[in-house]
C-alpha cells in the first residue's frame, strides 16, 4: 500500500499581503507554495549604515517601499520572496518570507533566469556582506532546489495547481 500523498501547487503571488503567510492543509495532498513576491522594507531604513555600506561595497540595493520598479520576469516553484537586486538580477528567500530570523536559504536569480545558492539564511548573507567574505563569482548554480518558469501559465501547464 502506497501512503504517499500527491503534491499540488498553490500560487501565493496574488494573495500575499505584507508578510501574511498562507498555509494549506489537506489530508489528501501535500501543498507547495509557489510564485514571486517582493519584500519591501520601510523607506525609513534606507539611511541605515548597513544598507549604505552594502550598496557601496557590493552594488547590491535592498528594496524599499519607495523603490520605483521591481520587474522580475520569472515564476518560481517553490515561492521566492525577493528583497534586493544588483545590475544582473535579484536576491530572494526560498520557500518563505524575508526576515532576519527566518531559517530559509537565500538564492540569486540572474537575468537569464538561472538560480544560484547564496547563503543558508538572510542573517548569514548580511554578515558575509558586512565582513567582506561574500563574492558572487564563487557562488555555484543550483537548479535542483527550485524550478524557474518564464510565467505562471507555463508552470500551470506543467504542474497540478489548486485555487486559493
Amino acid at each position: 500500500m502506497n501512503n504517499r500523498k500527491e503534491t499540488k501547487y498553490a500560487d501565493i503571488s496574488s494573495v500575499h499581503k505584507n508578510g501574511t503567510f498562507i498555509k494549506i492543509l489537506s489530508r489528501d495532498f501535500d501543498t507547495v507554495i509557489t510564485g514571486v513576491t517582493v519584500y519591501k522594507m520601510d523607506k525609513i531604513h534606507r539611511d541605515e549604515q548597513i544598507y549604505k555600506e552594502i550598496e557601496k561595497n557590493h552594488k547590491i540595493s535592498f528594496i524599499f517601499t519607495d523603490t520605483v520598479s521591481v520587474d522580475i520576469k520569472a515564476y518560481c516553484v517553490p515561492l521566492m520572496d525577493f528583497f534586493a537586486f544588483d545590475e544582473n538580477g535579484y536576491y530572494g528567500t526560498l520557500n518563505g518570507f524575508t526576515d532576519m530570523d527566518n531559517p530559509s536559504p537565500i538564492y540569486y536569480l540572474d537575468k537569464d533566469n538561472k538560480i544560484f545558492f547564496i547563503a543558508d539564511n538572510l542573517y548569514d548573507f548580511t554578515k558575509a556582506l558586512q565582513n567582506e567574505s561574500y563574492e558572487k563569482k564563487y557562488i555555484e548554480s543550483d537548479d535542483k532546489s527550485i524550478t524557474i518558469y518564464s510565467s505562471k501559465s507555463e508552470a500551470e501547464n506543467t504542474l497540478p495547481f489548486i485555487t486559493i
